[in-house]
């Protein structure tokens, strides 16, 4: 049998609440009002226009209601009535009292109150100090030209190193010898700004004059050495196309040490206590972080205020592994210093913010009502409908089959490519090709030390590319070459050697995605059922003059 609770006594207050908060302005706006009253009593419970009003401003909120998926008013009120009825069912079954969900309210209000009073009590700095910007122009935009050459023999770098400070032709030396990725522009980086070049780079050429030239260093799997080809000052005429750039940047920044200063302010106010026993716990188990041992069951409160909220070594440990998990090269001892932080900061507004009561505040206690209910129905919906689902294999590879097309991978080409230092040759090669000349013998002209093997490049996804390439693509078909490209490391032209539809990926590369597919359709089958379920053992009254009042106020259709 079905259970059907009432929940009048929750529902209604907020809902009046919630019109006077946030629907005001919209009931306005729109001129003649509908009444409030009630549109539809689902089991003693009324959905009235102020809860209308109120859902038809969250389905717009951000999204145009396509978007989101909201439809015609009539199926948000048909929507509203069947999480009535599940809410319903769901108080009547307990949902609601069990411990997991009330300690998930309790995290929620307190973290609804303290967005609460961080909104009315921190200022954000809207606009970066333009001096900062300045001195940050000033600092990274000045330009470096340099060259390098990169082996993978330490001792043959420094026997090459030498050879150019005797005077070798170091263009010469990277286009024969050089691995890296500027050897076919003889190791060349031109006009580089300061921001633009690698630390790796800073660090060899920051106290290099025009043609210094550095010692070795390690860079990726080679050893390499640069020299200095040019040095300009800071660019002042790209100031106004940085700035907008930089400014976001600094203000960034600025914005940071405020919220810094403003947690401090905040700590400050507290009386912190922390548990030094499981601190020093934690600090003992740093050999395993990488591992489930790490992640000890530790209800203790480590860090916390009396007679108030803390954070549970079991909390701490989690936000430590998490972080680490992100990146395992940072020091441990970094790792806890930056969680004791947040956990101080957390303990810190969560006592300020009750402090000032924003555990009681009205817009805190809308925006958790509207996650009690949220929350209730997927706690309800997970035992009584997901529960159930289950795949079975042949309708996996059914569907599989059924809709490869779907799953077929973007478009791939084979190119030849040719990269030039000069604009003007690359627009000449093109012109050339253009006008029927062999790719390779174009190419051998411009780089007649090097092979290129026509034909027999890798295929590579359209989605791979630039978007240069792209829009050169779009209109070209196998045999022809394209127009003059600029790229970071030159200028490109290249033929399209072939064009090929992308490949249908195996079953178990998009299994999860036919599952989520599968799922929904199952989900979508079982809620229906389970409401029609819900709505047999229901009372359910509806107003039909009141909604049409309602949803159509001017004769001109459903909102």
């Amino acid at each position: 049998m079905v259970r059907v609770a009432r929940y009048t006594s929750r529902y209604p207050i907020f809902a009046v609440v919630l019109l006077a908060v946030m629907c005001g302005a919209a009931l306005a706006a729109r001129g003649a009002s509908a009444p409030v009253d009630t549109l539809v009593l689902v089991n003693g419970d009324p959905i009235t226009t102020a809860d209308f009003d109120r859902l038809i401003m969250e389905a717009h909120s951000g999204f145009e209601s396509e978007q989101r998926g909201m439809g015609t008013a009539d199926e948000l009120l048909e929507k509203r009535i069947r999480d009535y009825l599940i809410i319903q069912d769901a108080m009547a079954a307990g949902y609601d009292t069990e411990p997991r969900f009330q300690e998930m309210i309790d995290d929620k209000t307190r973290e609804f109150a303290i967005q609460a009073y961080v909104k009315d009590h921190f200022q954000r700095p809207e606009t970066a100090p333009a001096d900062s910007v300045r001195a940050f122009f000033d600092r990274f935009y000045w330009r470096l030209q340099y060259r390098r050459i990169s082996v993978m023999d330490p001792e043959q770098a420094r026997e090459l190193r030498a050879e150019v400070l005797a005077g070798a032709d170091m263009d010469a030396l990277a286009r024969e010898l050089s691995v890296d990725s500027q050897k076919l522009k003889g190791g060349l980086s031109n006009l580089l700004y300061w921001a633009d070049v690698e630390n790796r780079i800073r660090d060899q050429v920051r106290d290099l004059d025009n043609g210094g030239v550095s010692e070795p260093f390690p860079y990726n799997d080679a050893t390499s050495f640069v020299r200095v080809e040019q040095l300009l000052p800071v660019d002042e005429e790209a100031f106004a196309r940085f700035e907008p750039e930089i400014a976001a940047g600094v203000l960034g920044t600025v914005r940071q040490r405020a919220w810094d200063a403003f947690v401090n302010e905040q700590i400050a106010l507290v009386d912190i206590s922390e548990d030094l026993g499981s601190l020093a716990a934690v600090i003992t188990d740093s050999s395993v972080v990488l591992t489930g041992d790490f992640l000890k069951d530790d209800p203790t409160v480590v860090i916390g205020v009396p007679d108030g909220f803390g954070v549970t070594g079991t909390e701490l440990r989690k936000m430590i592994s998490h972080e680490y998990m992100q990146d395992t090269t940072i020091p441990f001892a970094t790792r806890l210093a930056d969680a004791r932080q947040q956990a101080r900061t957390r303990v810190a507004l969560a006592a300020v913010a009750r402090r000032a009561g924003y555990h009681e505040n009205e817009d805190v206690m809308a925006r958790l009502d509207r996650t009690w209910e949220k929350a209730l129905i997927e706690a309800y919906l997970n035992d009584t409908v997901v529960a159930r689902i289950r795949f079975r294999r042949d309708e996996i590879e059914e569907f599989y089959t059924e809709n490869s097309e779907v799953f077929r991978g973007p478009a791939e080409v084979r190119l030849d490519i040719m990269i030039l230092d000069e604009e003007a040759e690359a627009k000449e090669a093109s012109a050339r090709l253009r006008d029927g000349a062999d790719f390779g013998y174009i190419f051998k002209q411009y780089h007649p030390d090097q092979n290129i093997a026509l034909g027999k490049a890798r295929f590579i996804k359209i989605t791979e590319l630039s978007q240069p390439f792209r829009d050169e693509l779009d209109h070209m078909e196998a045999g022809q070459s394209s127009n003059a490209v600029s790229m970071p490391m030159g200028w490109m032209v290249f033929r399209l050697d072939e064009r090929r539809q992308g490949a249908v990926p195996p079953l178990p590369e998009v299994e999860m995605e036919i599952r989520r597919v599968i799922f929904q359709r199952k989900f979508n089958a079982m809620l229906d059922e389970h409401v029609e379920l819900l709505t047999e053992q229901s009372e359910i009254t509806r107003w039909p003059e009141r909604i049409e009042a309602y949803l159509q106020p001017t004769g001109e259709g459903s909102r």
